[in-house]
């Protein structure tokens, strides 16, 4: 059985680009910047899961607008707790009302007029287009004016900003009575989003300038929210207010580093707002909204089949299989074991974003299960496969990093246990490392635990959350099966146990013995950034051709096996004929994607440095500059470097440091273990995460130009990256092409066109170079265009002199080419067969005693022997497409004693006004070997003088000329006593 005939997921789940946009802020939508999906209304809703909280915000909202009272929302929720969705579908609605029956039901459409001209103001506390400042250019430049304030905002969005331009000149909120004034005789919805990013970040803005200023902008943003909430509420405005804290039964929880300002808030506005419930308030809330997100049809009825297959599960097992057979009628495709984990990761994991980051985590679930999984009835928690390094790095964040060792560990130890004879090895050692990663995954939220907790699972929920029927039963592995495994795995012999996964009391977990870490990061503060510089520019050196898991190693088909490694953008001094990457580590932070003409990467690709000066480059073409602009990612890859270079030093100093031989024994692995770790980390982050451009050399509009374009990283080493972006936008061929003559032909002459034909007399090392040297071709080694000139050859459409020879078609007796040297010439196919036809025509003669041999070539054609030589005389028109489509053999004749015949000319081409009545052609018969005999002249048309002779000896034969035009063959024939030959003359009469 297989979950993919049952669903069907949405596109944009495998564009991986789209995980890093699964929650886009507010000014994003509004300013169309982000993906499709969120901008367009429509695809919006669809990928909205309707929750009670968000039904009733609707509601409220409408009902604000509809009887004409004002309203404030209090939303609070945690970072990626699904507020910003709600803002955004609120923001859909009121500009396209007609899709409120989606939300509300038909009944809405009757109170339509209601809605009409609501005008939507978006603030969003991330982006100084909606939430202007007075912090240095965060101000909005509007008409001569420079809005500082969000009162100014709002106002001048309302077009009254003179009303409030002396309290936004002064940075001062307005009066009550102020605000009622600009939205008097207005319906307004005030979208206010990531308020208290706004607040903290001007609160502890540096002191630029006189800090007082700002710190009392601060206080009044707050005031100002008091001032709004007491305005609206006798006027037609409803605001919604986001704030960063959960709504527990004690009140707002702050999210860390907000506490002031929800405190601050929730005293000025609580009192006249209406505090929304949480958005996701439920794990089916949750569920259903991943569902909504991650596929666009779900079969039903299917979840009713493995709803029924599960319960007879748990009815054959009860001890070790837990009854999940109707919430999985509730949350199918997803087990149910598998929202509560994710649910509880995301929650209780201070790195992560709540709701967000389960998408995002899901999304990459569900494209890897998609990928690599055939069989499956669901989809499991521990398909949050950590052996994945994407999926890792997103449950293993940075407030975990510890664990990133305990994972290891664990995955190492499972290749080593044993497996009983007759069972699957693979699928063993599988539900080996599931039954652990259940652990891991539902326990390491709560570190640090030594003991056993009530939170932590027993082994029905560990069997349960492991064991997938469709996955296991094939290979006899049984629930029973999987709990004796469990045990084995956490209190079994040496061979089974896992490190760091404990049961006791019947409850199972992970925790860390021994924690480094703190000892790492407090070394790692006195470790300089050039040491740590160095230690990623011998990394990147190295991963350009290691992956990053340093399983394989890939050798560049275009570029150079090494690469230049900088810190920073820089000239180079060498100009050569070979392709190669420059990576720069440092960040570039100025560029982007698209065309440069000038600049710091234009001058990388285009010159060389030359003393103080810089020199155009004469291969233009031979150089790619892979690079990021990423300031942040840079900084924590700096960070890790730190890191590891702290392991190392902690590592020779550990056995001064402690003289209990035990604890060096412990430290001295958790190091290693700890390095090695953050070593994958630092690889996986330069060649899947930091590198995201890449700039080539190309030509627009007859000017050369660098191109910027955005990598995708796909593959698992820096030479790959970039020779499969390069493939992606037409740079780099696919060998297959690059080696093809008939593209080599069109990239030479500029594009395909109808008829390929090489037209042009050059040398090979010319050829060669103009693919270094011109940035509108494409990036092809030598190796490739000679493989193509070569294919070009075997095709016939090339020739190549060498030196005095010629080669074109292969023929017996006639040297091959089997590889080009630089100074070969490549020919047109004509010149190349005239060529070849003139140096086939020779006819060799050798004595050897009294037999003379001869050797000649001759062309099969219409089942006829014809020597080269007479080709051109016999078929004028078209001997080089006979010549080139025949076989063309290598004849040999041995003679004692004869004649041959000699007649000049073959061929005769006459006009019938010429009033010509006869022709003549001179024959000559001359002697081979010691012949001696008489020779009789026998022609079929004409009369011969002599008609005989004993060579050598010469003829006159005088042919008749026809009165019709026409090709007229005739024949004259040769006899001794013992031998006869013949020879033909063409006679071509024209009108």
């Amino acid at each position: 059985m297989s979950l993919w005939k049952y669903v069907s997921i949405r596109e944009d789940v495998f564009n991986r680009a789209l995980d890093e946009e699964v929650a886009p802020s507010l000014s994003r939508v509004l300013f169309r910047e982000a993906n499709k999906i969120y901008v367009d209304p429509e695809e919006f809703i669809n990928i909205t899961y309707q929750t009670n909280t968000i039904k009733k915000i609707v509601s409220e909202v409408i009902e604000s607008f509809i009887s004409g009272i004002g309203r404030t929302i209090m939303l609070p929720s945690a970072y990626g707790g699904g507020k910003t969705h709600i803002m955004i579908l609120l923001y859909h609605l009121i500009k396209k009302p007609n899709l409120l029956p989606r939300i509300l039901g038909d009944q809405i459409k009757i109170k339509y007029d209601a809605l009409g001209n609501i005008e939507v103001i978006v603030i969003d506390g991330t982006d100084k287009r909606t939430a202007p400042s007075p912090l240095p250019g965060e101000g909005l430049e509007i008409g001569g004016k420079v809005i500082k304030t969000l009162w100014g905002y709002i106002a001048y969005k309302l077009n009254a900003y003179d009303k409030v331009q002396t309290y936004d000149e002064m940075l001062i909120s307005p009066e009550k009575i102020t605000l009622s004034q600009i939205f008097s005789g207005k319906k307004v919805l005030i979208l206010v989003d990531e308020l208290g990013i706004y607040y903290n970040r001007l609160a502890k803005a540096p002191q630029i300038g006189d800090i007082k200023v700002i710190e009392r902008y601060v206080e009044q943003v707050v005031m100002f929210l008091r001032m709004l909430s007491e305005s609206i509420k006798d006027n037609c405005v409803v605001l919604i207010l986001s704030i960063p804290a959960e709504l527990t039964e004690k009140g707002l929880e702050p999210e860390p580093g907000y506490e002031d300002f929800v405190r601050k808030v929730e005293n000025e506005v609580a009192r006249v707002a209406i505090r929304a419930e949480k958005p996701i308030a439920t794990s089916e809330d949750f569920a259903n909204i991943l569902k909504k997100r991650l596929f666009s049809e779900i079969d039903e009825g299917n979840a009713q089949v493995i709803s029924r297959r599960l319960r007879n599960l748990h009815v054959d097992h009860q001890d070790i299989i837990k009854d999940v057979s109707e919430d999985v009628v509730r949350l199918y495709p997803f087990h149910p074991l598998f929202i509560n984990v994710l649910r509880e990761v995301v929650e209780r994991n201070r790195d992560l974003q709540k709701t967000r980051d389960a998408l995002r985590i899901s999304r990459k679930v569900l494209r890897c299960l998609y990928e690599k999984v055939k069989d499956l009835s669901l989809i499991m928690p521990t398909d949050i496969d950590l052996r994945i390094e994407e999926i890792r790095t997103w449950v293993i964040t940075k407030s975990f990093l510890g664990f990133d060792l305990v994972i290891n560990k664990v995955i190492d130890k499972i290749r080593e246990i044993p497996v009983e004879e007759g069972v699957n090895s693979d699928a063993y050692r599988d539900l080996a490392y599931r039954l652990s990663l259940y652990v891991f995954l539902r326990t390491y939220i709560y570190d640090p635990y030594l003991e056993p907790r009530s939170e932590f699972p027993g082994k029905s929920e560990v069997v349960t959350g492991a064991y997938d029927p469709v996955r296991y039963e094939e290979f006899l592995i049984s629930p029973s099966m999987t709990s004796e495994l469990l045990d084995r795995l956490s209190s079994g012999s040496i061979e089974y146990r896992i490190p760091h996964l404990y049961g006791r009391d019947g409850y199972y977990w992970v925790t860390r013995l021994l924690d480094v870490q703190e000892l790492v990061k407090k070394e790692a503060e006195k470790v300089d950034d050039l040491t740590a510089v160095n230690h990623v520019l011998n990394e990147v050196k190295i991963l350009f051709t290691r992956s990053y898991d340093a399983r394989e190693q890939a050798k560049p088909t275009v570029f150079t096996l090494e690469p230049i490694v900088l810190l920073r953008s820089e000239l180079i001094e060498d100009d050569v004929p070979r392709y190669r990457v420059i990576i720069v580590t440092s960040p570039l932070e100025d560029l982007i994607e698209g065309s440069y003409s000038s600049g710091s990467i234009y001058d990388m690709i285009y010159y060389r440095s030359s003393g103080r000066q810089k020199t155009m480059r004469r291969y233009s073409n031979t150089t790619v500059v892979l690079f990021s602009n990423n300031l942040s990612e840079w900084r924590d890859i700096i960070n890790v470097a730190k890191m590891i270079v702290a392991c190392e030093r902690l590592d020779k100093l550990i056995k001064k440091v402690y003289g209990d031989k035990r604890v060096v024994k412990i430290l001295e692995d958790e190091l290693k273990d700890l390095k090695e770790s953050l070593g994958r980390q630092l690889k996986y982050k330069l060649v899947a995460r930091y590198f995201n451009l890449i700039a080539y050399p190309t030509r627009e509009n007859n000017v050369n130009i660098v191109r910027v374009q955005r990598i995708t990283p796909t593959r698992k080493t820096l030479s790959e990256v970039v020779e499969e972006t390069l493939k992606s936008v037409g740079k780099v061929l696919e060998e297959k092409y690059a080696v093809d003559f008939d593209v080599l032909v069109s990239i030479l002459e500029g594009g395909p066109k109808q008829e390929i034909k090489w037209i042009k007399e050059m040398k090979v090392s010319d050829i060669v170079s103009a693919f270094f040297e011109d940035p509108a071709l494409q990036m092809i080694p030598e190796k490739y265009v000679k493989e193509a000139l070569l294919s070009g050859l075997r095709k016939l459409s090339i020739g190549v002199i060498r030196g005095e020879k010629i080669y074109f078609k292969s023929i017996e007796g006639t040297e091959v080419l089997s590889e080009l040297r630089d100074d070969d010439v490549v020919i047109p196919l004509e010149k190349a067969a005239e060529k070849q036809i003139e140096e086939l025509s020779r006819v060799e003669e050798e004595l050897k005693e009294d037999i003379i041999i001869r050797r000649y070539y001759v062309v099969i054609y219409e089942g006829k022997e014809i020597p080269v030589g007479e080709l051109k005389l016999r078929y004028p028109d078209n001997y080089v497409k006979i010549f080139i489509t025949s076989d063309v053999k290598l004849r040999e004749e041995r003679i004692r004693h004869g004649f041959d015949i000699s007649i000049e000319p073959r061929r005769l081409e006459i006009k019938i006004d010429e009033g010509l009545e006869k022709v003549n052609v001179k024959i000559l018969i001359k002697r081979v070997g010691k012949f001696e005999d008489e020779v009789l002249l026998k022609p079929n048309e004409g009369i011969i003088e002599p008609l005989k002779g004993v060579p050598d000896f010469e003829a006159i034969w005088t042919i008749p000329v026809p009165k019709e035009p026409g090709e007229y063959r005739y024949v004259l024939q040769a006899e001794s006593v013992k031998l006869i030959r013949s020879s033909e003359v063409e006679l071509i009469v024209k009108k």
